[in-house]
C-alpha cells in the first residue's frame, strides 16, 4: 500500500469517506496479525473515519500502525482527563466507564473490525453491539 502521509482526504469526494469504522480488540494482543493489517489498509484506502479506544494491546498496536502509515482520519475515545495512549490523533472524552466509551463508539460507527483473543469480554460485547456489521479476526 502506498504511504498516505501528507495526502488530504476530502469528505465530499467519495461516499466511502463518510464511513465510520470502530476498531476494537483484546488487551492481550501483542502483535497485529496479517489479516488485521490487510483489513486496516482497506479501511484506509476507503478513507473511512476510524474510531478507536485508548487501551494497551490491540488499541495501542492499531494506533501505532495508523500513525506509521500516515493516516490521520482517526479519533481516540477515552475516559478520564486524557487518553492513556494516543499517537497524536484527535480525541473525545466520554463521561463514564470504558463500557460507556465502547457503547458510544459502536453507536456512531457504521461498521466494526474486532481483533479477538482470549474471548475478551469487552471485544465480545462490541461485536454484540453491532450485529452483522463487524468483521471478527479470531486469534
Amino acid at each position: 500500500m502506498s504511504n498516505l502521509k501528507g495526502k488530504v482526504i476530502d469528505n465530499a469526494t467519495l461516499p466511502s469517506q463518510r464511513l465510520k469504522v470502530v476498531i476494537s480488540g483484546s488487551r492481550t494482543v501483542a502483535q497485529l496479525p496479517t489479516e488485521a493489517i490487510n483489513r486496516i489498509e482497506k479501511i484506509m484506502e476507503l478513507g473511512a473515519k476510524i474510531l478507536i479506544g485508548d487501551c494497551f494491546g490491540a488499541d495501542y498496536l492499531v494506533q501505532s500502525f495508523l500513525k506509521q502509515s500516515g493516516y490521520s482520519r482517526v479519533t481516540v475515545y477515552h475516559t478520564g482527563t486524557s487518553p492513556r495512549n494516543n499517537f497524536g490523533f484527535a480525541n473525545v472524552r466520554v463521561n463514564g466507564s470504558y463500557t460507556e466509551r465502547d457503547r458510544m463508539m459502536c453507536s456512531i460507527a457504521d461498521y466494526g473490525l474486532a481483533i479477538l483473543k482470549d474471548n475478551s469480554p469487552g471485544t465480545l460485547k462490541n461485536i454484540q453491539r453491532m450485529p452483522g456489521k463487524v468483521r471478527v479476526i479470531q486469534l
